[in-house]
This record gives structure tokens, sequence and C-alpha cells, in this order.
């Protein structure tokens, strides 16, 4: 199992269905992960079906801006006019990536990790990112929890399905990856996913165990799988 961190300055991860204002997610959507996982790895065949992602973090704000777009259309003289949009940005946006796939593709990820130069939108650049092997998810009983040792201050995505009855910040209809043989006949399909949008504090608050990973400094990392693979 591997643990990405990525930084960033600023961000936006755009909700598709809303177009003006533009609005970001507030944590990357699995379908940017899993498209950054596949360009590191020179397009390799990592995908929901094989391989399991979670997704956690945080940001420090954000805020909403004018942001121009240019040559989306002609006006009546001729001329290529601006369309002029708000846009939503977070600022200083931290993701802890849990990643587990087969040993190849995560060998591949960790070697090559160091090829990824943005998340997200093109000016979406990463700042600092790192990748690290760690065991297998530890199940944490929520009695014994040390609060102090969590990341209780993140975010994360769980599956709605799943937890239905927890109350969260948001739903979200979410795209988990795209078709990958729609897109080589030149169509682009998406499989979506419904999540769960919540503190990872008000995670912990309603659950007895937890899966997490823990780092070299004795810090653990609640996460959630979003999705199952075939095996």
């Amino acid at each position: 199992m591997l643990r990405i961190k990525v930084r960033q300055s600023i961000a936006c991860f755009q909700i598709p269905e809303i177009g003006n204002p533009i609005l970001s997610y507030p944590l990357a959507p699995p379908s940017t992960v899993f498209g950054l996982l596949r360009y590191i790895c020179n397009y390799a065949p990592i995908n929901y079906e094989n391989t399991r992602i979670a997704i956690s973090g945080h940001y420090e704000s954000k805020t909403r801006h004018i942001v121009t777009y240019h040559i989306t259309g002609i006006s009546d003289k001729g001329e290529y006019k601006s369309n002029i949009i708000p846009t939503e940005e977070l600022y200083n946006v931290v993701h802890t990536i849990h990643i587990e796939s087969s040993k190849d593709y995560e060998d591949a990820i960790k070697s090559n990790i160091n090829k990824s130069t943005r998340l997200g939108r093109k000016e979406d650049l990463i700042s600092d990112i790192d990748c690290s092997e760690v065991d297998n998810p530890l199940e944490l009983d929520i009695d014994n929890i040390d609060y102090t040792s969590i990341n209780i201050q993140d975010y994360l995505y769980i599956p709605f399905e799943k937890h239905k009855d927890i109350d969260a910040l948001s739903i979200f209809r979410i795209s988990l990856d795209s078709d990958k043989p729609s897109l080589d006949n030149g169509s682009l399909k998406m499989h979506y996913l419904r999540i769960l949008f919540l503190k990872t504090q008000n995670y912990l608050n309603k659950m007895e165990k937890v899966l997490s990973s823990k780092d070299e400094q004795g810090r653990y990392y609640v996460f959630e799988w979003l999705n199952d693979f075939k095996t």
C-alpha cells in the first residue's frame, strides 16, 4: 500500500454540473487522482477496477474571483469575445491519498512520482509531493484512539451507500474514473459514485473501528476506500 502527500498553493477541482460561477470540489475527485497515476506511469492501465484509492486532506481558505476565458465565441461584429466567469479556488491545499494495487503498479508509481507537476488544471501546480510505502491498513478501535496523533482536522471522502446515515457537510455525485474503451473510441464516458464529504473528527464520532496508516513520527492517517477492485 502507498501513501502520497500532495501540496499545492492553489487548486480548483471544477464541479462539472455548475458552469457559472465555477465551483470547486473541496478535494480532488477520484478521476483526477487516477489521471495523475496514469500520467506518471506512462499511461499504464491503472484504473478503478484494479486499484483502490482513498482521499483525504484539507485547504487553508478559498475565494471566488474573476477569471477571463478567452476565445469562447464570436460577437456580432465578427470579433472574438471573452467569457468572464467567477471562479472558486482553494489555497494551500494538502491531499493525503492512499493507494492499494498490484506490486508492479505500486513500484511504477513510487519510481515515477516526481514526474507529477500538477493535480487538476494545468495551472494547479504541485509544490511538493512524496510517496511512501506503508504497511497494510491498521484497524483502530475508536475507544482506544489517541486523538492527538490522528489527522482529525482533515476532511475525507467516504462512500455514500456504505454510510448514508452519517451526517455530512456535502453529498456529491462525483466522477470515479473515465471509461478507457470509450476514450479510445473518441468519446468521453465517466463512471460515477456518490460520496459523503465530512470532517475526519465527525467520521470518528460515528464509527467503532476505522482504517488508518501510520507514518514514521507515529501519526495516524484515517481513511476509507472509495472503490473495490476486481481480483
